[in-house]
């Protein structure tokens, strides 16, 4: 049974950009696509006339997986997928089970459709596969394809050779990234790979594009808008020591307002006071203690707060518990803002941080443990695909904390490209 693929193209109203077009002219076995967020990936997959799922649906005794890090990934093919099926092709189904953990997708023509997850690899066991498209290969563990997948993908005297097509933005310098080393080797001739950044989509408004890169560290946007691989550890922060100025004072200025970050020291680690001026983004009072009596950190809070009335004070309570919050509140006579870590508040607290040193729109003095621990905190991006945000080495990071939190708070108010004032909202309560 052939396909045309152009008059298939016009009925299911498919208009491919200009990447998505070099991509189906190619008829390699293995096709590895790193690309930027937005760039339509998802959207080829699903509607190429050639290379798509619909194509597949409508020839006969064809087996085709969709394999996502989890089942709620899997959603971003199998949903349009079903709905461009149950509008355009109802006739084809001969039934559909659409409950989490059981996608699939049944035809009168013998074929099948599943969505999988590969949380646990050990259950991607099949064989006789025609297809599989792996969405979000960066995340997904490299035994997944070389010991579950791949196997699938072996023909038989009476079957033909299964194809893959792998899809994904960079995570780091993984097995992802040796998949699209294989398609730039001319000795592999069944592989080939292709790289395309997010303003390669002409169908973006690129504005908006533009927009939504405003708000993103640097490592990000080169590695979600333009799509490259970065180094699997390295420094973070960006612009340290351009940020260098002025110098710490004792109390707060006439007409100005502060706020207060604080990272209580545990188990004989350093306790951090950061005050920054609300207007200019200046870090005007530090302090770093420890070893002290849970007393003399009070008095010395309290210090503080009295010379420069900070509002909001938001402090680390991670691991500390309300008790321990209720009990400053009570001493200082002041609201505290509790911020606990997890794993998603610390890398908007972190990226924020991050985004503001980029920008020149947080300033410090020259205080060497403060750069030391900036200068020497970064990110790891695990085998996973996952980031981690940690001190390289044994350098603390009370500081950076403290930093971070002083500014949580903040967001700025800009007019022609220049920062005017910076204003505080009420954060979000974690």
């Amino acid at each position: 049974m052939l396909i045309n693929y152009k008059k298939l193209a016009e009925y299911i109203e498919y208009k491919p950009n200009r990447w998505q077009e070099e991509l189906s002219k190619s008829d390699v076995r293995f096709k590895v696509v790193v690309a930027g967020r937005r760039s339509g990936k998802s959207f080829y997959v699903t509607r190429d006339p050639k290379d798509g799922v619909v194509a597949d649906l409508l020839l006969p005794k064809q087996s085709v997986w969709v394999v996502a890090p989890n089942y709620d990934l899997t959603q971003k093919i199998w949903v349009p997928i079903i709905q461009l099926v149950r509008f355009k092709f109802p006739d084809i189904v001969r039934r559909i089970w659409d409950t989490k953990g059981s996608y699939r997708l049944d035809t009168i023509l013998d074929t099948t459709l599943e969505a999988k997850s590969a949380e646990d690899p050990e259950r991607l066991v099949g064989s006789g596969l025609t297809k599989v498209i792996i969405d979000e290969a960066g995340l997904i563990k490299k035994k997944t394809w070389y010991e579950s997948l791949r196997p699938t993908l072996i023909g038989t005297k009476e079957t033909a050779v299964g194809r893959a097509i792998f899809i994904g933005t960079p995570k780091g310098k993984n097995h992802f990234y040796d998949l699209y080393l294989d398609g730039q080797n001319p000795d592999k001739p069944e592989w080939k790979s292709w790289h395309f950044t997010s303003y390669e989509n002409e169908h973006l408004d690129k504005k908006e594009l533009d927009k939504l890169t405003q708000d993103m560290p640097e490592y990000e946007y080169r590695q979600e808008i333009m799509a490259e691989f970065e180094e699997t550890a390295e420094q973070l922060f960006r612009n340290i020591k351009k940020n260098i100025q002025g110098e710490l004072i004792q109390e707060a200025q006439r007409n100005q307002f502060y706020s207060m970050g604080m990272d209580l020291g545990r188990k004989g680690a350093y306790s951090v006071i950061s005050i920054i001026n609300k207007r200019t983004g200046h870090l005007d009072y530090f302090d770093r203690f420890r070893k002290i009596s849970w007393e003399l950190q009070i008095q010395r809070t309290k210090y503080a707060i009295e010379k420069f009335r900070p509002y909001p004070i938001t402090i680390d309570a991670t691991g500390v518990g309300d008790p321990v919050v209720e009990e400053l509140e009570r001493a200082i006579k002041k609201k505290v803002s509790a911020f606990v870590f997890g794993e998603i508040t610390k890398k908007q607290l972190i990226d924020k941080l991050a985004i503001w040193l980029e920008k020149g729109l947080v300033t410090y003095p020259y205080i060497p443990q403060l750069l030391l621990e900036l200068e020497r905190y970064g990110r790891e991006i695990m085998e996973s695909g996952k980031v981690k945000y940690k001190s390289i080495g044994s350098v603390t990071s009370d500081c950076v904390m403290a930093l971070a939190l002083a500014i949580w708070s903040l967001r700025e108010l800009r007019r022609e490209g220049v920062v005017d004032e910076l204003i505080v909202f009420d954060a979000p309560k974690y």
